[in-house]
């Protein structure tokens, strides 16, 4: 299959063009696969309050096409039978919109239930559709001891014809689920290397530090602000930024009082959860980035790592997961063991004390970035990877 001959289609639940973490992951490849001559399209198939931020119901952006098939962009309304109506209407105009765009090649993004894989694997094998799943996680039930959640889960990986993986360790664990290694393809952490491009930074009157954070409680907030209260104690001067859901940390109790108990509880500032696309200007403004997860259990890559990478700003960063097969300590990122509050402490007023060498770092993190997170490196593998499952 020659590139003008694959017509690619996203299925999600993730909003675009405006979305989250999931959104960054898929759109990265989606807008490789457009570039290089397919063609790549979005099927939103059901409404999410994530896609506040949309307002088109369809469109083209940056060469991807997209539709919101069930009509509608967001839900406010959290009535079962209302939610379930839309995204059966969502599911039935996926199948005719499938068929109208002549899509052979298929990727369902995600964990979805059961019954939303079996509805594409059938839509797939009735239209003669190459079917695949892409991973950045290990799924829930991996922690589960349940004996029939694994068989289920088993059956309706083995319904794709292959699967698209963030990690190594993903690739081992999904392989022993296919029928062999062939029908996984590792394509790394892969972001939008454009996503900087005219970059607007806020006007805030101060140097700041800033760290972006979920609320899966997996970024370390904790350690995070524990390390700048150190930082400050051993001179550094910048002020703290705090973006994402901290109202929603199910540990703000104990957020609170670390703030509220420190000396430069002026010099925090809580930005809230942002609009993502209004991100890399808080990010670009920065003097300093830093992240401190405690430990990366869910098999795949932190994508904040590559968008900080792409900002060219200097990090600070705690090594979890993968992230030393990918970025190289000291000469990219300045690592620090996790909860190790001194070291990161230090490491943050290096940073602030050797704005040349800092400098320096951030630019070759940044470089790093463009090639190895970028998607427009892999993408030939991936079409590959599809004509030959």
């Amino acid at each position: 299959m020659i590139n003008s001959e694959v017509r690619c289609a996203m299925v999600t639940i993730n909003p675009f063009p405006i979305g989250n973490v999931a959104t960054i992951r898929y759109s990265s490849y989606m807008r490789a696969i457009a570039q290089v001559g397919c063609f790549a399209k979005v099927y939103i198939f059901a409404p999410s309050r994530t896609a506040k931020h949309n307002t088109e119901l369809y469109g083209i952006h940056n060469g991807i096409h997209y539709v919101y098939t069930s009509g509608k962009i967001t839900l406010n309304c959290r009535n079962a039978f209302t939610m379930l109506f839309y995204l059966i209407v969502g599911l039935v105009n996926c199948c005719r919109l499938i068929r109208k765009d002549r899509i052979n090649t298929l990727i369902l993004y995600g964990e979805n239930p059961w019954p939303i894989n079996l509805f594409f694997k059938i839509v797939c094998s009735l239209n003669r559709i190459k079917y695949y799943g892409d991973r950045s996680e290990y799924p829930l039930h991996k922690y589960i001891c349940s004996r029939y959640r694994r068989w289920i889960y088993k059956m309706k990986i083995r319904w794709f014809d292959g699967m698209i993986l963030m990690t190594e360790e993903l690739v081992n664990y999904y392989s022993n689920l296919l029928k062999n290694r062939q029908q996984t393809f590792l394509l790394p952490m892969t972001i939008d290397c454009h996503r900087f491009d005219n970059v607007v930074k806020p006007k805030i009157d101060c140097n700041y530090i800033a760290v972006v954070f979920g609320v899966h409680n997996r970024d370390g907030l904790l350690e995070s602000i524990k390390s700048y209260n150190r930082y400050r104690e051993l001179g550094g001067s910048y002020h703290l930024l705090l973006v994402g859901n901290y109202d929603g940390m199910p540990n703000k109790v104990v957020l609170d009082e670390e703030i509220i108990s420190s000396e430069y509880k002026e010099c925090i500032h809580i930005c809230g959860l942002l609009p993502n696309d209004q991100l890399p200007g808080i990010l670009a403004g920065a003097s300093c980035l830093m992240t401190t997860p405690n430990s990366y259990p869910s098999g795949g890559f932190p994508t904040k790592l590559g968008e900080y990478m792409l900002s060219g700003v200097p990090i600070v960063a705690t090594v979890a997961g993968s992230l030393l097969k990918y970025v190289e300590a000291d000469t990219e990122v300045k690592f620090s063991n996790p909860m190790d509050i001194e070291s990161i402490a230090t490491n943050l007023l290096y940073v602030e004390n050797n704005k040349q060498e800092s400098h320096e770092m951030a630019i070759r993190a940044m470089v790093k970035a463009k090639k190895v997170f970028n998607a427009e490196t892999y993408i030939q593998g991936l079409l590959d990877f599809f004509s030959a499952n």
